[in-house]
């Protein structure tokens, strides 16, 4: 099973599982290989996760609790909604800034009565603070079907265990289809794994891995034909190539994110400003950005976290964002952090969102290569004339 994929024409994260169904026997295993691309994932199954996808119908379908009620939904239903939706860890707090340390480590609970209230008991958005894992159960053990909640957590970029979660499947676990997802990206990246009978008939690892391809080849078509016509595009503006670039996806379907910037390279006057415009998913323009760059790190406790320096603006002032008061949006922010002579090292834009834009203008010659700091495959290069 691949997490994630990265095509070979352009920097990508396939926010998906290939292929996104397996059937197994009891007593196999089955290998999760991450691809990295910047982007965290989890393997994150078990009883709970199995209702909030019988469940996921529901809260799909209404805005809220008030509208499904509405249209005739029992409380008794929308009741258990919250009680299952409360049992799941995801991997950040609701902003997406701070990890969230009882769903970035691992955490493999038998029994759903011992299964933490995760939802902050005040009413705050945030998960709760004093949730964490029952002593004994962060050791991985073999999947029965049966366990409350089987949470790979992070899966590490580097170090033990690097990019890979292996499940072991019981000799004794329950036929059934069992969903996962990575509580990172939630229920869009899903998956399942089928556990049949011994004389049931399975694909071979083969077939496995020939329907993994036949699914990648089928999500990368699109976005591949937008990068393709969007280079086109830049490369046939009588302007010069950088005023005005892109930065981000120019198409995504199925959850494959082209992180790219167009055009990747151009040149520009010595003060002439530069303005990149944010397209998809936050990113960064970062310059001078160190050759080995833990985006996450676990730590000798075990906790999972962000470097601050791919996320925060470095050696630059850039406002934090205000918000909307009628609907809390944030504004979108037109930074602009004046000159720049190349020098000083590490400096970063820190993540910037949709719709946002980050202006510099360079007062010496020379060529500046640059490069989003979340996601190491997005590069691109201003060359400055006098």
């Amino acid at each position: 099973m691949l997490v994630d994929y990265k095509a070979d024409e352009f920097a990508s994260s396939f926010l998906s599982y290939f292929p996104k169904n397996v059937i197994v026997h009891p007593g196999d295993t089955v290998h999760f290989k991450q691809t990295w691309t910047g982007e965290p994932h989890s393997v994150t199954m078990g009883v709970v996760i199995d209702k909030m996808f019988k469940y996921s119908p529901i809260f799909t379908k209404y805005e809220n609790e008030d509208d499904a009620r509405a249209h005739g939904v029992p409380e008794a239903t929308l009741s258990e909604i919250h009680k299952t939706q409360a049992q799941i860890p995801g991997m950040t707090d609701v902003s997406g800034s701070e990890l969230y340390q009882p769903g970035a480590r691992p955490c493999f609970i038998a029994k759903l009565a011992d299964v933490p209230n995760y939802e902050d008991a005040n009413g705050d958005p945030n998960p709760s603070p004093s949730a964490n894992c029952p002593r004994g159960d962060a050791e991985q053990p073999a999947f029965t079907g049966r366990q409350a909640l089987y949470n790979s957590g992070y899966i590490p970029w580097q170090g033990n265990g690097a990019n890979e979660f292996v499940v072991k499947i019981a000799p004794d676990a329950t036929p059934g289809t069992y969903k996962y997802f990575c509580n990172y990206h939630w229920i869009d990246m899903s998956g399942s794994v089928k556990i049949v009978g011994k004389s049931t008939p399975i694909p071979s690892n083969n077939a496995v891995n020939h329907e993994a391809l036949r699914q990648i080849r089928a999500d990368v078509r699109k976005p591949l034909a937008a990068v393709r016509q969007a280079k086109r595009a830049y490369a046939q503006r009588p302007t010069k190539p950088l005023a005005g670039a892109d930065t981000g996806e120019p198409f995504s379907v199925g959850y494959v994110s082209a992180n790219e910037f167009f055009p990747s390279k151009g040149t520009v006057h010595v003060g002439e400003p530069v303005t990149w415009s944010f397209k998809g998913m936050a990113h960064t323009v970062s310059f001078h950005v160190p050759a080995y760059f833990p985006v996450l790190t676990v730590d000798k406790k075990g906790d999972v976290q962000f470097d601050k320096r791919a996320r925060k603006a470095v050696r630059w002032h850039v406002p934090e964002p205000a918000y909307n008061h009628d609907n809390g949006e944030p504004i979108p922010r037109a930074v602009d952090v004046g000159s720049w002579d190349g020098t000083g090292g590490f400096h970063s834009s820190g993540l910037l969102n949709k719709g946002e834009t980050f202006t510099l203008r360079f007062t010496k010659p020379g060529t500046y290569p640059y490069a989003c700091a979340i996601h190491p495959l997005m590069i691109g290069q201003v060359v400055v004339t006098a």
